[in-house]
């Protein structure tokens, strides 16, 4: 898992140049900024402003790893694009940190569920508040029409991401919404590319054939029978049937 990683620490700006070199050269598509770490403390804002202009200078997307609303606030002066977590411990949003999300655009990866899952052996009441603060958060910036793109930390939570659909339908997101969430909008916000995202003729052949109705129960969406990738099957549900891809 990720704390069995070693991830490199810079904490000059000329470090932080040359590892984003190092990852760019390695083939990486973004790069993901840890903002803070309770052992090592936040990441200078010079730095994290190299790290971020080096980025976008070889045309890489930026995401952010923040612990509270400080780090927000810390990433967004760096003008990272993308925030990946909520930050139920800093409590709700408030309107400035919103309005500054806005105006610059980002996209946040909201990872509701992950507080159940990293808290589970914690009280119940812990886990409640911190997931009904980061439903709330995720709420007030849909209200702003914010960008979000779908996530639940995998790797540090469960595979099935049913809780996640259900967690982002509390906040006020309509199936639409959470759809896009999966789809087009992460499909126009990190490659850009018009013809992923969506069904249409002409378009990548792309798709996820789902056991039911999602619109019915957006839990259907971590229920998935098939996944096309470029017209192939990549990944089939072991039930023995296989679909009629011409059909």
């Amino acid at each position: 898992g990720l704390t069995d990683t070693a991830l490199r620490e810079v904490a000059t700006v000329a470090a932080a140049r040359e590892r984003i070199r190092e990852l760019i050269d390695a083939g990486a598509d973004a790069v993901k900024l840890f903002a803070s770490s309770p052992a090592a403390g936040r990441l200078e804002p010079d730095v994290m402003r190299a790290a971020v202009d080096a980025a976008h200078a070889a045309g890489k997307l930026v995401f952010a790893h923040p612990n509270d609303a400080a780090d927000v606030l810390a990433a967004l002066d760096a003008g990272v694009d993308v925030i990946a977590h909520t930050t139920p411990r800093s409590g709700a949003w408030d309107d400035g940190l919103l309005a500054q999300m806005e105006s610059q655009a980002v996209a946040l990866i909201p990872t509701l569920m992950v507080w159940n899952s990293l808290l589970r052996h914690d009280r119940l009441s812990v886990r409640e508040h911190l997931v009904a603060t980061a439903v709330e958060q995720l709420a007030a910036w849909f209200a702003r029409g914010g960008c979000v793109l779908f996530g639940t930390d995998l790797g540090a939570v469960e595979y099935d991401a049913g809780d996640e659909y259900e967690l982002m339908a509390a906040a006020g997101a309509t199936f639409p919404a959470i759809l896009a969430s999966l789809t087009t909008a992460p499909s126009q916000r990190i490659d850009g590319n018009a013809r992923r995202g969506e069904v249409r003729v002409g378009n990548s052949a792309d798709l996820t054939v789902l056991a039911s109705d999602p619109a019915v129960n957006v839990r259907a969406l971590a229920a998935v029978r098939y996944t096309i990738r470029a017209g192939e099957i990549v990944y089939a549900e072991p039930t023995g049937r296989t679909p009629n891809l011409r059909a």
